[in-house]
């Protein structure tokens, strides 16, 4: 529930599907991938011309004495000559030309870093543009993306562009919420191959949001509503079911398993959603953990185990996982949020070399000095790893913010009401206003029949 509560085309046929070798022992199991990871960025060359100017009256006949060369070698000398000069006066000399547009930018927005190339992990994307993670209860009642699931992900798909699916449950008992994805079994895999598909053919890429519940679970959905200590959330169940930890390693091998779907369902990466009050959330903070074994809350073992197991399914370089330090949503409250998740973070940096993003949700207000802490850590501590930051941006707060943290901004209601939100960055054209009473109701409204600008659905 994340953020709602808070162009030549061609086939690309990637992702992360490879050749897999899993070992008998799924405890221990490493899974090796044959993975192509290169998407070179196409330059289109510009070809320049000069105007020669207006017709000369003619001059004056030279003296013999002076007179051009009219051998045919001694000819074609002289426009060699004369050709390699007019290259040097055109591209060494300061003259402004026109220049053909790159498919990111205009006349207004020509320079502008959310619109720039950038890369994230093994991924190469033509902007800094982010569908961020966004639940729409549009799934069937076992978890199955629908049809038009694939409409709404390809009508938001841009070339060099990335989309973070809604949180995606692990497995049955992780889950707790109705109509609501899966990637569990075989039928919701087929089902998110035909997203994957719609969107690689636009060229863009897209990695699905690892989730479990956890307390939050509503336990009409689930036999067992599983938490880290026995504190019910105002709003969840309060009869709980403290995890043993071979409860815990069960739900780190089912992380693993949706790995290995999303990998075969053709995602180019996984996210892991650790914030918003969900299970790993609350094994991070102190108001939701009281544990005295080794799962208490500032040593981050769950959150560590299960980045380091789904590593061993996928390369690091395709692996990011999301973080809500100050969000209150589900009764969390953590009272030193850059401490506890800046902890976190160096931790993981630390233990898992070479990960994708690390992707914040911003404070609703200030808190701009909390997240420039993060930040720091990840740039530190990273080598490499990209920062995603999401949290009430419009287009004009993410390019300053863009311009300022060369940060990738992820937006989530107005990619709901504009598909084509990259396109409105791009051109200035006004945003069109999201109707929040069709965000989880379960219909085509509000879901597949927001028109692009100019009217085309």
């Amino acid at each position: 529930m994340d953020d709602i509560k808070q162009q030549s085309k061609g086939v690309r046929a990637r992702g992360l599907r490879g050749v897999l070798y899993l070992p008998k022992s799924t405890a221990t199991s490493q899974l090796y991938l044959n993975v192509n990871t290169s998407h070179p960025l196409k330059m289109a060359k510009t070809h320049k011309t000069s105007w020669p100017g207006p017709p000369r009256a003619p001059s004056p006949p030279f003296p013999s004495s002076k007179r051009i060369p009219t051998s045919p070698r001694k000819v074609f000398l002289l426009l060699v000559t004369a050709g390699f000069f007019s290259w040097a006066m055109l591209y060494l000399l300061p003259i402004h030309l026109p220049r053909l547009s790159s498919p990111y930018s205009s006349s207004s927005q020509a320079g502008s870093r959310l619109l720039s190339p950038t890369k994230v992990g093994s991924l190469d994307l033509k902007h800094r543009v982010v569908m961020a993670p966004m639940t729409r209860n549009r799934a069937s009642e076992d978890g199955i993306p629908s049809d038009y699931t694939a409409t709404y992900y390809e009508q938001r798909a841009t070339d060099g562009g990335l989309q973070i699916t809604e949180g995606t449950i692990i497995a049955p008992e992780a889950g707790g919420l109705a109509n609501v994805p899966g990637i569990w079994n075989a039928q919701q895999v087929e089902a998110w191959k035909k997203v994957t598909g719609k969107v690689h053919e636009k060229g863009g890429s897209i990695v699905c949001q690892l989730w479990a519940l956890g307390r939050v679970a509503d336990p009409a959905l689930v036999p067992k509503v599983y938490a880290p200590s026995d504190i019910p959330s105002s709003n969840g169940s309060r009869d709980l079911t403290v995890m043993s930890e071979t409860d815990i390693d069960r739900f780190v091998e089912h992380y693993r398993k949706a790995a290995v779907n999303a990998v075969e369902a053709g995602f180019d990466g996984v996210e892991v959603h650790m914030g918003n009050g969900y299970l790993l959330d609350q094994f991070i903070q102190n108001t939701s953990n009281h544990r005295t074994d080794p799962y208490t809350p500032h040593t981050y073992l769950l959150p560590l185990r299960t980045l380091l197991t789904i590593a061993s399914t996928l390369p690091s370089t395709n692996l990011g996982f999301r973080i809500s330090p100050w969000s209150t949503f589900q009764d969390m409250l953590e009272p030193d949020p850059v401490r506890t998740f800046g902890g976190l973070v160096g931790r993981v940096l630390g233990d898992v070399p070479g990960l994708a993003w690390v992707h914040v949700i911003r404070p609703e207000e200030g808190g701009e000095d909390g997240v420039e802490s993060i930040r720091e850590i990840v740039r530190e501590k990273g080598k490499g790893t990209a920062f995603i930051v999401a949290g009430g941006y419009d287009p004009e707060s993410a390019k300053q913010h863009a311009e300022n943290t060369d940060d990738l901004v992820a937006f989530g209601r107005y990619f709901i009401s504009n598909p084509d939100l990259v396109r409105r960055i791009e051109n200035d054209y006004p945003l069109a206003e999201y109707d929040p009473n069709t965000f989880y109701s379960q219909g085509l409204e509000g879901y597949i029949d927001y028109p692009d600008y100019g009217g085309r659905v």
